[in-house]
């Protein structure tokens, strides 16, 4: 059995992937400098708890992070093409 998370945890893991999807990985040391560089966070246990949850989000979320990943770029890119269309470039 796993150890069940705080909903504050989660909640801020959540907030992290949403802000910043193309940044956050699977890699836990990498999700850690994300934390320290664009949040403000207090006390290493809390960045670290955070840091594994956004892990464990994106292995559990369809079991396909990569899909993720495409699918968020492709809408991103779908923005773009519209703004241009819209604006007339």
């Amino acid at each position: 059995m796993g150890n069940i998370k705080d909903t504050k945890i989660k909640t801020y893991a959540r907030e992290i992937i949403k802000k910043f999807p193309e940044e956050v990985s699977l890699d836990f040391d990498e999700n850690k400098k994300l934390l320290n560089e664009n949040c403000e966070i207090h006390g290493k246990l809390l960045r670290n708890r955070i840091a594994g949850c956004i892990v464990s989000e994106l292995k559990t979320k369809n079991n396909n992070y990569e899909n993720i990943k495409r699918e968020l770029y492709e809408n991103k890119n779908k923005r773009k093409k519209r703004k241009v269309k819209e604006e007339g470039y």
